[in-house]
């Protein structure tokens, strides 16, 4: 067997409607983040600019949406190569699958590492972790360092959360699409 290449185009119909989803879902992350930092003391501070008024919270979404896209363009270009035989044709589904699993995956990544401090600094997870500590003595010491680093986090003014966790979010997705890639490209390359 060989390394074949899945032909796509960006411009295709499967493409362009993984892009869309993509793209929609990643704003809709950013919606629902910044509405709950501002439920939380974030200040919604408008950009006048003429008759265009733009809250200072909405500006990133423009700069993570362009990590969301390249990090889907990576993770697609990667997963475009199939070990396959040359006389075996490849079903054309093939690449449009690939390309919505990517379209998926990432903003999955972004999401969860976008709330996970704010999801272990939560009151019902406390609770859990109380729970737990109560249950097995014996992890005292995880669940008080745990809670301790979320402290910390909590702690923060909600502008230097809001831009912390978004840009931690962000390099988390680029290193994950890495990770990933590199993984693809080495399995490929197995004999």
């Amino acid at each position: 067997m060989s390394l074949k290449r899945m032909v796509f185009r960006w411009t295709s119909t499967p493409s362009l409607i993984s892009i869309f989803t993509l793209l929609t879902s990643t704003v809709i992350i950013e919606i629902l983040y910044i509405d709950y930092m501002s439920a939380r003391g974030l200040e919604s501070r408008v950009l006048q600019a003429g008759y265009l008024s733009i809250p200072y919270p909405y500006i990133p979404i423009i700069g993570i949406l362009m990590v969301i896209i390249t990090s889907w363009m990576n993770l697609t270009r990667s997963k475009a190569f199939v070990r396959a035989r040359h006389s075996v044709k490849l079903p054309s589904i093939l690449m449009a699958l690939r390309m919505f699993e990517s379209a998926l995956l990432i903003p999955t990544i972004f999401a969860i590492t976008l709330y996970l401090p704010y999801l272990v600094g939560s009151n019902w997870m406390i609770l859990g972790l109380a729970k737990v500590e109560e249950t097995f003595p014996t992890l005292k010491e995880v669940t008080s360092r745990l809670y301790g680093s979320t402290v910390a986090i909590m702690g923060l003014p909600p502008s230097w959360k809001y831009g912390l966790s978004q840009a931690l979010s962000c390099i988390i997705v680029v290193v994950s699409t890495i990770i990933l890639c590199r993984r693809m490209g080495r399995r490929v390359r197995v004999r």
